[in-house]
């Protein structure tokens, strides 16, 4: 809730809307933050997409984060190589909310349609 007065021209400059990624820029969005790390064969990034409907680029990267996380645990604990799995990767999904629900979502676009981007 803002109030329209923080929206006059000299205030906020710009206002721009960027939709959550669609699912084919999700998987990219996997495959690029979990590309340099060691990880199951299994990952099917597909599949993570399709899992992540409403989630932003950033939750994506937070799940990574602490994918990557567990997986540097594991090692520390064994002391063997330890990678990134796909059983880890859902578990964080589950318990996880998106940024971007669809409440949320239309709330921004009803903000923008009454404001417009500028």
């Amino acid at each position: 809730v803002l109030d329209p007065a923080i929206l006059r021209p000299g205030r906020f400059d710009k206002l721009i809307f960027i939709k959550p990624p669609d699912e084919d820029a999700r998987a990219k969005i996997f495959k690029e933050y979990l590309e340099k790390v060691p990880k199951a064969d299994n990952i099917d990034y597909k599949g993570l997409a399709e899992m992540t409907k409403n989630y932003t680029g950033a939750d994506i990267a937070s799940i990574c984060r602490e994918a990557k996380t567990r997986a540097m645990q594991r090692a520390i604990k064994s002391g063997e190589e330890s990678k990134v799995t796909m059983e880890d990767l859902e578990s964080i999904i589950k318990n996880t909310k998106p940024s971007a629900p669809d409440v949320v979502m239309s709330q921004y676009l009803s903000f923008y349609a009454k404001y417009g981007q500028r």
